[in-house]
């Protein structure tokens, strides 16, 4: 092949993606996708909400579960403060070690294993504390908090959907209109 046909094809070939990327992005601004919901919508299963956001569904208590409910679950916090800073701590190192002049990858390998262990170590100890503080409440107040977590939690939802509704219309209603049928087999 000559050098001129290899330029026209590489031109070409440049022309093509450029196009094909226009239409895609055009069509996708415009809504002509169907509407995927967003990731926190996509899970499977129902999950409560973290601790910390049940702390604060523990208004619907009364008063006194609700002081021994917090009690209990702040009780386990000191050991996750600790861990938070020694995770702040590692983090910082980490960093350092990122941006020296030589790259240590062993070293860096080891600091990221110590980030990891101590978020596992973490989330194990708030796990126990949210269900040492839920054992102080009776099966009728569990149903009453996750109530009032899953309330919120659809509050939160419609107004996530509310403002990607803002930033880009409503989601189409059948999907892309203008696309063909799909092959049939024979």
């Amino acid at each position: 092949m000559g050098r001129g046909l290899i330029i026209a094809l590489l031109v070409l070939s440049v022309a093509l993606n450029v196009y094909i990327l226009g239409v895609h992005s055009g069509r996708l601004l415009h809504g002509a996708f169907p509407h995927k919901p967003p990731h926190h919508e996509q899970t499977r299963f129902a999950e409560p909400e973290s601790p910390f956001r049940m702390l604060r569904h523990a208004e619907e208590l009364s008063p006194d579960s609700r002081d021994k409910f917090r009690d209990a679950l702040r009780a386990g916090l000191p050991k996750v403060r600790e861990d938070h800073q020694e995770k702040r701590r590692l983090r910082k190192e980490l960093g350092e070690l990122l941006s020296a002049d030589q790259l240590d990858r062993q070293a860096i390998e080891a600091k990221m294993s110590e980030i990891q262990a101590l978020e596992t170590n973490q989330r194990e100890l708030l796990n126990k504390a949210f269900l040492d503080a839920l054992e102080t409440l009776s099966a009728d107040e569990r149903r009453q908090l996750l109530k009032a977590s899953d309330e919120r939690r659809a509050k939160r939802r419609e107004r996530f959907k509310k403002r990607m509704e803002d930033r880009r219309g409503p989601p189409p209603d059948d999907g892309p209109v203008d696309m063909p049928p799909p092959p049939e087999d024979e």
